[in-house]
């Protein structure tokens, strides 16, 4: 089933790329790729900031994300 155009998902990052995209897959097995841009905010779960590059498949993630497929924000959870 797809996800509605703009919104967020939370789940375990099950794939990144060089592309500087992540695909996160939600507890009910929903999937949603995401573009990572320089406009990104990503916070660890101490709410810091980081980059894409702190970010590893099976990292537990709330994703905002645009119309567009563009994550606004990345929170890495505990």
């Amino acid at each position: 089933m797809a996800l509605p155009s703009g919104g967020d998902i939370t789940g375990k990052i099950v794939h990144k790329d060089k592309k500087k995209k992540i695909r996160v897959k939600n507890a009910v097995g929903r999937e949603k790729t995401v573009k990572v841009k320089r406009t990104t905010k990503i916070f660890d779960a101490d709410g810091k900031r980081i980059t894409f590059d702190d970010l590893r498949e099976g990292d537990r993630v709330e994703v905002e994300y645009d119309d567009n497929n563009v994550a606004t924000r990345i929170d890495k959870l505990n």
